[in-house]
Parts: structure tokens; C-alpha cells; sequence
């Protein structure tokens, strides 16, 4: 038995269907599914699981003709007329037990959100962009809030982004070990900004710095 999602004639957005019970059964793990790309090329496999905040899916297909099984993530805005083949059987497990695909989009998701916090948002001056560049070599947890950097949720610089410029965000205090030591690594990167964004553009040919 063959169960059809209705859609569009044109390229749909599968994701934006998502909230509906159909959709929560179409997607879910186990299932061998048919659809079509943007070219009216057919695709078959079995889904491992579906992110509905990415709008990915992964797809495991056996191989054909002795060739190799692929696994595929897919960006789901660019498929339509999705069809259950075959529903998903009782307490489904993957082919493969050294990957998790629902980690590995959780891992994707983590990574948009981390690019998200640290893109620019409005022009930054070159001064801004060293500093960002020169803290986030030593500490992962740095985004923008406007103008302002935020360091581990716990530390602002603001403009001219200078060791004179890092204060504690409001409520953090002073007294804190790890909060001073914090302050000081911070103002010591600071201090030598110029010197480490150099060198890291120099070694990765970053050319956003400009």
C-alpha cells in the first residue's frame, strides 16, 4: 500500500507541512519513502530521522548492482510528492551502529545556532572584528549583541573594544575567582589582538576581516 502527501505542482516546502499529523507519520523512522527532487528525479530510502528545525532528513538507501548503500542528508524544500512505501517496522533500529543520525543533526543545529550568535548583525569596525577574531582562538563561547561582544555570557566589550573596555554584565560579581581571572585573560587577548588576528589570518586566508 502506497500512501500519498498531497502537494503542489511547483517545488514545495516540505518543512512548512511538518505540523500536521500526516507529516509526523510520513516522517517517521523506518520508513521507505519515494519522492522527487526539483529535476523530477525519484529518490527511495528508508528515513533515519528528520530534524524539523533544520528541514533536514536522513536517508539511508541500499546499494544496487553490488554498489555501494548511501547515506543522505537532504534539505527537504527541495523534494515533493513524498510516498510511504513501506511503513516503518516495529521498534526500528538503523543498518549501522557506530552513527547516530539524530546526534549528528543535533550537532548541525548546535553549529547554525553557534554561527547565528557570531555573525555580524551591523557594520563593526576593523578594531571590533580583530577582537573577536583575537578572544574566540582561546574561548568558544563569544557572540555579538549588537555592537558589544559577549564572552561566556559573563564578560561585554564594548567599543573601542580595548582592555578599558571589558566590564562584568550586570548582575556578575567582581569577586568572583573565575570571574576576575576571566576579566584578565580577556584584557591580556585584548592587549595583543593586533598580533593574533594577524597571525590567524594569515594562516586560514580568512578575507572577512576587512
Amino acid at each position: 500500500m502506497v500512501t500519498t502527501i498531497p502537494v503542489a505542482p511547483t517545488t514545495t516546502t516540505v518543512v512548512s507541512q511538518v505540523g500536521t499529523n500526516n507529516c509526523r507519520d510520513i516522517f517517521e523512522a523506518g520508513c521507505l519513502i519515494k519522492m522527487e527532487d526539483t529535476k523530477q528525479e525519484e529518490i527511495v530510502g528508508q528515513i533515519l530521522t528528520f530534524h524539523q528545525n533544520l528541514g533536514l532528513m536522513v536517508l539511508f538507501s541500499e546499494g544496487t548492482g553490488g554498489g555501494k548503500s548511501l547515506i543522505r542528508f537532504l534539505n527537504m524544500r527541495y523534494f515533493t510528492n513524498i510516498r510511504v512505501v513501506k511503513e516503518a517496522p516495529p521498534n526500528f533500529k538503523p543498518p549501522f551502529s557506530n552513527c547516530q543520525p539524530s546526534e549528528i543533526l543535533t550537532r548541525l543545529e548546535n553549529e547554525k545556532r553557534k554561527k547565528s550568535q557570531m555573525s555580524l548583525k551591523e557594520p563593526i569596525s576593523l578594531d571590533g572584528q580583530k577582537a573577536f577574531l583575537a578572544i574566540f582562538q582561546t574561548i568558544e563561547r563569544i557572540r555579538w549583541e549588537g555592537k558589544d561582544i559577549v564572552v561566556m555570557e559573563s564578560v561585554r566589550i564594548r567599543e573601542p573594544y580595548s582592555p578599558a573596555s571589558v566590564e562584568l554584565i550586570s548582575g556578575d560579581s567582581l569577586d568572583s575567582v573565575v570571574n576576575r581571572r576571566t576579566l584578565e585573560q580577556i584584557s591580556k587577548i585584548l592587549e595583543q589582538k593586533e598580533s593574533i588576528a594577524s597571525r590567524v589570518i594569515a594562516a586560514t586566508g580568512n578575507k572577512q576581516i576587512k
